[in-house]
Formats: C-alpha cells, structure tokens, sequence
C-alpha cells in the first residue's frame, strides 16, 4: 500500500513541476516594438513593412506606395530582436557588438545608457543631443541581444527623430524580456 501512495503522488505531482518550469516567452518583434513606438521615435507616420522571426521593420514609402508598387523606402526603423541558447554564442556576438559601438570611430557619437538590461549604447547622438540619421540603440539583456536601427536615406522626407523616445522604447523592450 505505501508503495502504491508515493506512485500515485509522484504521478499527480510530477506534471505540476514540469509545467511549473518557466519557459522563455516567444519572442514577438512587432509586440515588443509595436507601430505607435516606432511613430513617437521617429515623428512621423511609420507601419511594418516586413516581418521575420527575430526581426520587424517599420517604414513608409514615398511614391507609389510600395515597394512591389515601384515605391522607394523613404524612412526605415529596423528591430532586431535574439535569444541565444548557448552563452558562447551570445558573448560572441555581443563581442561584436558592442566591439562596434565602442569603435573609436564613433566615440564622439556613442552614449553609454544605464538601467537598461545589463549593458546599452546609444550609437548616432551628436554633441548636442540631436540624432544623425541612421542612430542605433544596442542593448543586452541575459541571453537576448536587440537593436533598434534608424535609417533615413538622403532626400529623405522630414522626421522629428526622439533620442528621448528611442531610449524609452529600448528601456520598456528590455523590462519586457
């Protein structure tokens, strides 16, 4: 009888331990980032036009509409979102990274933000606090990396671009995570 017990018990209680084990939430690019976030960081009207597994791109198209519609990408905000299960990797491509950000290169222009995941930069913010029209906030947060990409092709039409909002968005990405 007491053998009887403790197997019944193990067999109620071990599907409650299995499932009681955190899994990593999925990560959603265009969740994380959503379309109203990309509006306040750039200032002007954006919506996805592309999406992919560790990446969602927000941009808007002058001409004729689309790209298939022979348009041309006027204003592009890229997230790039990615969770290593492997450390090595991760550390690898952190490396390079913010190997990047840190180029001497971009000393004048790269910020180093804090509170934000376990390590962040800024890459693309002038003197002045302005940023130059294709910024970049890297960010590290346990075994994911992401990046939120700004790129404004010359002639492109006028943006209000927020560093403000910028880090703002990076900062409730990474409280997310």
């Amino acid at each position: 009888m007491p053998r009887t017990f403790w197997l019944l018990l193990c067999t109620l209680f071990l599907p409650v331990v299995a499932l009681s084990q955190e899994k990593p939430k999925k990560l959603e690019p265009c969740t994380l980032l959503t379309a109203s976030d990309a509006v306040n960081i750039m200032g002007a009207p954006m919506k996805v036009v592309d999406l992919s597994k560790n990446s969602c791109t927000y941009g808007e198209y002058r001409g004729r509409g689309s790209f298939a519609g022979g348009g041309v990408l006027d204003r592009m905000l890229l997230f790039t979102v990615n969770r290593y299960k492997n450390p090595q990797a991760e550390e690898k491509e952190w490396g390079k990274t913010k190997a990047s950000a840190l180029d001497p290169a971009n000393k004048e222009q790269t910020q180093v933000l804090t509170g934000i995941g376990d390590e962040a930069y800024l890459v693309g913010r002038t003197s002045d606090g302005k940023l130059t029209d294709s910024p970049q906030v890297v960010v590290r947060h346990g075994a994911v990396t992401f990046s939120i990409a700004i790129l404004l092709p010359p002639g492109h039409q006028p943006v209000t671009l927020s560093a403000e909002a910028l880090i703002a968005a990076a900062k409730k990405i990474a409280e997310q995570l």
